[in-house]
């Protein structure tokens, strides 16, 4: 019933249904199960054609299930929480379980079980402790050379959200450092005043790996502003990647109250940053409690703060010489990024029409643009926190800018 029983979690699966009467009804349950053994559940009815077959490729479900339109992973990504709450996790050494059900006439007739993970199973992964440097570093087995990639993750910090990305990178044929920025052990607690210089370490580290080409970076949303910054700095880098990117230094991220110092410093000084601007929508939302929509406060900032302000915060890209590709969606829900990445485009091509820079913009989806067909379900809302976007329209920005973000790198990185 599906093909590859087996497979890494970005990959598209065949869902064919064989064996049923002609024209029967019957529904698709799926169930996949978390790293709590929590259960996510996602069920569609179909009509099987004349043969008694139908394959998900080609047919879409009847109205009212959990997805709609011919999606052979709509079972997949649009699948809800049993419990309310759940969040799915994102981690390398976790086997993500579905088992699928098929359905006639109310009774479970045949079901299968399929196994994904993000990293493939003859990576080499070791774990980075140097000179301060924190991270995990996977690439493919062999001599290479192997394109290299270095991976910011966002506001979350620590380094298990680096590393799925990176072990899904190294699954594809790069060579991938994630790196821990703060928020785990060996790296400060918060992200406030931390030198670039720790991702220029982290650059030079993965350049000097011998089985490495070209290297470049890769930033996810508060990642993307070091990313960025990184390579407005260091002319060496190759290639740049910044989903749900900004185009301003913001302030620090913390535990504690709004942070009023600089997320960075370059050279021992802190890079300007916009401050914290509370507005009357942003004061509303904050009176009325979670879950908040933090895209209000970063407009409001941004509109608040004088020209000479906005201008000494907004990132140097205009600096950076490696192509630039940025990703976004229109709903993102925890700051503009899709106006931010305009203006990093607009940056870049006013300093040099010719330059290599690219926007994928997504309507209808939100902050959360991971590379997987898991559960998108709660990326919508969760946490205290809205990240915009719908679930239709997230899983399609995320199935549709993961392959172009690999061609991307394959060209714009030499081996």
């Amino acid at each position: 019933m599906v093909t590859p029983s087996t497979a890494l979690v970005d990959e598209r699966l065949s869902v064919v249904v064989e064996g049923v009467g002609p024209r029967q009804l019957f529904t698709l349950r799926a169930v996949t199960f978390d790293q709590r053994d929590r259960a996510w559940e996602a069920e569609a009815e179909f009509t099987a054609g004349p043969d008694g077959a139908a394959d998900l490729t080609q047919v879409a479900p009847s109205p009212g299930g959990s997805y709609e339109g011919v999606d052979e992973m709509g079972l997949f990504w649009s699948a809800s929480p049993t419990v309310e709450g759940a969040q799915i996790a994102h981690r390398p050494s976790l086997d993500y379980v579905t088992r699928l059900e098929l359905i006639v006439d109310g009774v479970v007739v045949d079901s299968a079980v399929i196994r994904r993970r993000f990293d493939a199973s003859d990576l080499l992964r070791e774990e980075i402790e140097e000179a301060g440097l924190v991270g995990a570093y996977y690439r493919p087995q062999g001599p290479g050379p192997f394109p290299g990639v270095v991976v910011f993750a966002g506001s979350d910090g620590g380094l298990e959200s680096a590393e799925w990305r990176a072990s899904l990178l190294a699954s594809r044929g790069v060579a991938a450092l994630a790196v821990a920025v703060f928020n785990h052990e060996g790296r400060p607690d918060d992200l406030v005043e931390l030198p670039l210089e720790y991702g220029v370490e982290a650059f030079e580290w993965l350049l000097d790996q011998p089985e490495t080409g070209e290297v470049g970076v890769l930033g996810f949303s508060k990642g993307s502003e070091l990313a960025l910054n990184l390579a407005a700095r260091e002319t060496r880098v190759a290639s740049v990647v910044a989903i749900s990117p900004t185009a301003y230094v913001w302030p620090g991220v913390t535990d504690g109250p709004p942070e009023t110092r600089s997320s960075w410093t370059w050279k021992g000084e802190p890079l300007p940053a916009i401050p914290w601007s509370i507005g009357p929508v942003a004061g509303s939302m904050f009176g009325r409690g979670p879950p908040f929509r933090l895209r209000v406060l970063y407009e409001e900032s941004l509109e608040a703060a004088p020209p000479a302000i906005r201008n000494n915060a907004e990132i140097p890209v205009s600096e950076i010489v490696a192509p630039v590709l940025l990703v976004s969606g229109e709903d993102d829900g925890s700051w503009p990024a899709t106006s931010m990445a305009e203006a990093v485009k607009e940056t870049i091509l006013e300093s040099d029409p010719a330059a290599d820079v690219t926007h994928l913009q997504y309507p209808g989806a939100g902050h959360l643009l991971f590379w997987d067909y898991l559960p998108v379900t709660t990326a919508e809302r969760n946490a205290g926190q809205i990240f915009g976007g719908t679930a239709a329209g997230t899983a399609a920005a995320r199935a549709d800018s993961w392959p172009r973000l690999q061609s991307f790198l394959r060209r714009t990185l030499v081996e």
